[in-house]
């Protein structure tokens, strides 16, 4: 017996009703962003998206929160959004973390996903 592996019974590709995973989530407190942190690069930048995470770079340490206070102002001038908008809610102490987007704005909010959800995968 034949196997179709990667289509459909028809011949064309199968689809996948799975939705694609996303580094956005919409909660009652506002959009969180899946984020992959790299501390102590050359330039503090947002690198893309790979692995459902934004990656993150930052020139801070990981040290006494420097690359925590770094991510927030990366992510600040990139989507155009104040500091006091955005908090770490997950994962102060490790580099995968969890950025909180609080502004009450639905349109500013998303403003952020349609900037967020035009990155490269690098």
């Amino acid at each position: 017996m034949a196997k179709n592996k990667g289509k459909s019974v028809s011949g064309q590709p199968a689809v996948s009703l799975k939705p694609e995973p996303s580094p956005l989530a919409w909660t009652s407190k506002g959009l969180q962003i899946q984020l992959h942190v790299k501390p102590n690069a050359k330039a503090g930048e947002v690198l893309g998206v790979q692995d459902d995470k934004i990656h993150v770079s930052v020139t801070s340490p990981p040290h006494d929160g420097q690359a925590n206070r770094g991510v927030i102002e990366v992510m600040s001038s990139a989507l155009g959004l104040r500091k006091g908008d955005l908090s770490i809610v997950a994962g102060q102490k490790s580099r995968d973390k969890v950025l909180l987007c609080s502004s009450s704005d639905e349109a500013l909010l998303e403003t952020i996903k349609d900037k967020l959800a035009k990155l490269e995968r690098p």
